[in-house]
């Protein structure tokens, strides 16, 4: 048990170390991998150039922490002592630690379900040593071969760990026995699903992770479920089904980035352009997206295909207006949040309208439900409105207004003008000096979606209820170091990626 113990820690430890290191990324560490996993992680486990900088950098500036490395080093091999195994990160591991290592599973099923956990070797004799030396050394580790390749197997016989060609690998002994045959034959490495999936991934990222759709969905598909929940997933796996889902997280001096890279679908749907940065400066939240009345004719029907309770006739017993009729007329739009405090607050909408007459209609019905509302107050359009309403109620300082200006339908609530100020505003967010570094740390080739000032949302969030939760009391230190976060997407061929960036003071 504590030979496995040592296993278990230097493994995840290494995997840790991933979070203070940098590195370029490999698909050697793929060749041991069968080409039927459905879940692949590979991170770096050694410090490496710019981005060692890099994730130091951030470490330090949010957690407080000057030498990540270190510190995971010393508990690394405190760990070990505890564990009863003589062995330290320097003596023992570091000889023959490579750059990267990666973990797989090969079933959702099972207790343990089968994975099995590979590091790249400088040195695969060192390597060996090691495994003899915390493992081999004990009287009830068995010994086998398999396929020409030793290994070591505990006395349970479940797992098993062994050097497969430059690569020392622990997990289950089924697993196991898959890396060797992976090496020997085809592997993920040689998948032109893995290739497909993770090409346009950045090239530099702290860690990669890959999952084949159809094999997801294959063995999700076999876990016993409730009906409403095995519909749900059954529609969530013709998506998985239909090509890989990847991610790559990376790191700068001043950003952490996180790429999903999809099949292209709703990804591709999902492009802001230039209507994020419309909105007013002071917004602490703002999104834009383009065809609205896309994006909601397929909300409407994946709630079909789930088979949730009618969200059509919620949203029209709340607004007054059936959804399905602003599917018609709804175009490009953007939304946004700004101000903190009861008086302060402003929140609007702003969407473009290819029908006057549709969008007309759709404002009638707001209007005459804000009519059923016996504390409203309905006044006239908003300023320079072709057509619309205003409304107030005693216990809000704010005004609502609703009007169609052209081919432009606006909702907002706030003080003096909400819906000039959503509009045309004094200043727009694209502006900012914080928008435009998101806009820069996304990248060339990616359309902004969301951009969240960090701040002013921690302020509202508290005045909400959470300074009193726990978890947010006890991240909040770390929560104060970040500045911005932004999402954006990019699509090219079949493959769409969606890029989240967050920004650190």
């Amino acid at each position: 048990m504590i030979r496995r113990a040592a296993i278990v820690i230097a493994a995840g430890a290494a995997m840790l170390v991933a979070g203070c290191s940098g590195g370029g990324s490999g698909d050697q560490l793929a060749s041991v991998a069968p080409t039927n996993a459905p879940v692949y992680v590979e991170s770096v486990v050694r410090p490496g150039g710019e981005q060692r900088d890099a994730i130091d950098s951030l470490a330090s500036r949010v957690g407080g922490i000057d030498d990540p490395g270190g510190t995971i080093v010393q508990a690394l091999d405190a760990q070990l002592a505890e564990a009863g195994v003589h062995a330290t990160y320097e003596h023992d591991i570091a000889p023959w630690l490579g750059e990267r290592a990666a973990v797989f599973v090969q079933s959702f099923n099972g207790s343990p379900p089968p994975f099995a956990i590979a590091f790249e070797t400088t040195d695969a004799d060192a390597a060996r040593a090691f495994l003899e030396k915390v493992v081999g050394s004990s009287a009830e580790t068995k010994q086998g071969t398999y396929n020409g390749v030793d290994y070591f197997e505990d006395p349970t016989g479940t797992y098993a760990s062994g050097v497969v060609h430059d690569f020392l690998v622990y997990g289950t002994l089924d697993a196991f026995k898959a890396t060797v045959d992976a090496s020997n034959g085809s592997s993920l490495e040689d998948s032109s699903q893995f290739a497909n999936g993770t090409s346009g991934l950045p090239g530099d990222n702290l860690v990669l992770g890959y999952t084949d759709g159809q094999q997801a969905a294959r063995e999700l598909a076999g876990i016993p479920s409730d009906p409403l929940n095995a519909t749900a997933l059954k529609a969530a796996l013709d998506t998985l089904a239909s090509g890989p889902v990847t991610f790559a997280i990376t790191g700068q001096p001043d950003t952490a980035n996180l790429d999903v890279s999809l099949p292209t679908g709703l990804p591709a749907q999902l492009d802001g352009g230039d209507l994020v940065g419309r909105a007013p400066a002071d917004a602490w939240f703002a999104a834009g997206v383009r065809d609205l009345g896309g994006m909601l004719r397929n909300a409407l029907d994946a709630a079909d295909a789930f088979r949730l309770p009618s969200i059509e006739d919620k949203v029209k017993e709340l607004t007054g207006v059936d959804p399905n009729d602003l599917v018609s007329w709804l175009q490009d739009g953007y939304a946004f949040v700004a101000g903190t405090s009861e008086k302060k607050i402003a929140i609007g909408g702003v969407a473009q309208s290819s029908n006057a007459s549709a969008s007309a209609k759709a404002i009638d019905a707001l209007r005459k439900r804000f009519e059923q509302d016996a504390d409203a107050k309905l006044g006239p359009p908003p300023k320079g409105a072709d057509e619309g309403f205003s409304a107030s109620a005693p216990e809000s300082p704010q005004a609502i207004q609703v009007g169609r200006f052209g081919d432009q339908v606006v909702a907002a609530l706030g003080p003096a003008e909400p819906g000039e100020e959503a509009l045309h505003p004094k200043h727009s967010l694209d502006h900012d000096s914080a928008f435009k570094a998101g806009e820069d740390a996304l990248g060339a080739g990616f359309s902004p979606l969301t951009f969240v000032r960090l701040p002013p949302f921690f302020v509202a969030a508290e005045k909400g209820g959470s300074k009193d939760d726990p978890a947010y009391i006890a991240a909040k230190p770390y929560l104060q170091k970040l500045d911005y976060l932004m999402a954006g997407t990019s699509g090219d061929g079949d493959r769409s990626t969606v890029r989240f960036v967050v920004g650190v003071k």
